[in-house]
């Protein structure tokens, strides 16, 4: 559902990280160029004293299904990009998505 909408996606699952401290995927992220998509505030917290890359996007909603998430994320794909992309918000590090 998610790789239909951002084809370079990956999970922490597939890359190996599913046991990995905040900080090791915050060096792999910014390592192999990734944005980190997450409910986890810490990783704000590593932005604010590490900088970026990687950019965040923070999560910040109730308990949802795991296909309600991903329908909310696809449903600002747009907005998402734009941050991502656009030199305008070059200098944010966090995109925070309400639901």
């Amino acid at each position: 559902m998610i790789s239909d909408s951002f084809s370079e996606s990956i999970h922490v699952t597939k890359a190996g990280l599913t046991d990995s401290t905040d900080l090791d995927i915050w060096i792999y992220a910014k390592r192999y160029g990734y944005s980190i998509v997450t409910f986890d505030a810490d990783f704000l917290n590593l932005a604010t004293l590490n900088g970026y890359p990687p950019k965040i996007i923070l999560l910040k909603m109730g308990n949802r299904r795991t296909n309600q998430i991903a329908q909310i994320i696809i449903s600002n794909k747009d907005l998402i990009a734009e941050f991502l992309r656009n030199d305008y918000y070059g200098d944010i590090a966090c995109l925070e998505i309400t639901a």
